[in-house]
């Protein structure tokens, strides 16, 4: 495994915030594992396994021309090794013209084997994309659909209705005052509970703190190879 991001997400997971009890997310960045063959993939997904985690979202990008390729092998593996992935579609490379494009990848994936499924849709989530309108997607996709899109304004659920969105994703894990930062007070369910009540019944995936480990390996001009560990650890307030 040359390159690794794993983002630790989900569980709070109660019947009313809308999935099953026990059930733990891991976000895996399709855009910096170009090289990935099965096997790295089968190996990650086996790692995953054995410490808990239940499935990956494969955040991608629109302008990776790989993405197509790393999708396949990911539900190849996941196929393999009896595990699950779903698509997070990251909206900083995304737009809300791209219906066509994530249509596709819906159409192609929403009924495999591997696809993770909630009430018998498959699930599809997003990096932002708050305004993206999951309607055209579902129409046009024979299988059914359950939208849990990153919403960064818990508000923004109450208009849920016109996207034709299930549920919202919350990115906020650590203490916060509405930004993408961390600000110094201790940790509390705030967020939590302005979600839960904007989404009024509707599926909340809640994420947990964020544990992210990155290991880059470089090339120098000299031709000397340096491996780049880095970890960064955000969770109940603590940033280290």
């Amino acid at each position: 495994m040359i390159w690794k991001a794993l983002y630790v997400i989900a569980a709070l997971l109660t019947k009313v915030w809308g999935l099953p009890s026990s059930t733990e997310l891991d976000p895996l960045q399709v855009g910096i594992v170009k090289p990935y063959q099965l096997s790295d993939w089968i190996a990650d997904m086996t790692a995953a396994q054995a410490i808990g985690i239940d499935a990956f979202a494969l955040n991608c990008a629109s302008i990776d021309s790989y993405t197509p390729t790393q999708l396949a092998l990911a539900y190849q593996a996941a196929k393999q090794v009896n595990f699950k992935v779903f698509i997070s579609f990251d909206f900083a490379y995304w737009s809300n013209g791209d219906t066509e494009k994530i249509t596709a990848y819906m159409r192609e994936y929403a009924a495999h084997p591997a696809q993770m499924q909630y009430n018998g849709a498959a699930i599809v989530s997003t990096f932002v994309g708050d305004s993206f309108n999951w309607g055209p997607v579902k129409q046009g996709t024979s299988h059914p659909i359950w939208a849990l899109p990153n919403l960064q304004d818990p508000a923004e659920a109450t208009s849920g209705a016109s996207r034709a969105i299930d549920g919202a994703f919350s990115w906020y894990a650590w203490p916060t005052d509405g930004g993408n930062s961390i600000i110094p007070r201790p940790m509390t369910t705030i967020w939590d509970e302005r979600f839960v009540k904007a989404l009024a019944g509707r599926t909340y995936m809640a994420r947990l703190s964020l544990n992210l480990f990155t290991r880059i390996r470089l090339t120098l001009h000299s031709g000397i190879t340096v491996v780049c560990n880095s970890l960064q650890l955000q969770k109940l307030g603590v940033h280290l």
